[in-house]
C-alpha cells in the first residue's frame, strides 16, 4: 500500500468551496438516514420489528426501503462517511479530482482508501466538521 499526501480543505466551514460543502452535507444526510455500516443495518432491523409490532404500515414501508438501501451500501462497500470525507479532499499528491457525480465521489473514496489513511482519521475529520454544524 502506497502512502500518499492528502490535502484537505480547511475545516473552517466558511472556507470550504460551496459545491464541496453541498456534496458533503448530502453524504451526511444519507449516512444519518440510511447508513452504510453494520450498526445501521441492525438499527433498521430493530426499527422494523418495532414498527411491525405497532402496526405502523406506512412507517414500516419507509423503514424497509431504508433497510434495503443500507444493506445494499454495506454489501457494495459504499460508505457515506468516506464519501463525505472525499468531498473535503482538495488534492492527492497535488492532483485535484473532480466530484461532479456520485460515481466520482465513490472513485475518489476508493483512491483515498489506497493511500493508507485509517478509518479513524476519516471519521475524526468528518466528526470535526459535524460539530461545527451544530449550534452552540
Amino acid at each position: 500500500m502506497q502512502i500518499r499526501n492528502i490535502t484537505l480543505f480547511d475545516p473552517d466551514i466558511h472556507k470550504i468551496p460551496e459545491y464541496n460543502w453541498q456534496k458533503f452535507q448530502r453524504c451526511l444526510i444519507l449516512d444519518a438516514g440510511i447508513g452504510s455500516d453494520t450498526p445501521s443495518v441492525i438499527a433498521h432491523t430493530d426499527s422494523i420489528v418495532s414498527l411491525a409490532a405497532n402496526d405502523r404500515k406506512e412507517d414500516l414501508s419507509n423503514e424497509l426501503n431504508n433497510f434495503r438501501l443500507s444493506l445494499y451500501s454495506v454489501m457494495e462497500g459504499i460508505s457515506y462517511t468516506s464519501m463525505a470525507f472525499a468531498c473535503m479532499v482538495q488534492n492527492i499528491d497535488g492532483e485535484t479530482h473532480s466530484i461532479v457525480t456520485d460515481t466520482d465521489i465513490n472513485n475518489l473514496s476508493k483512491l483515498i482508501a489506497e493511500t493508507g489513511i485509517t478509518h479513524g482519521e476519516i471519521t475524526d475529520y468528518v466528526d470535526l466538521l459535524k460539530k461545527k454544524l451544530m449550534p452552540n
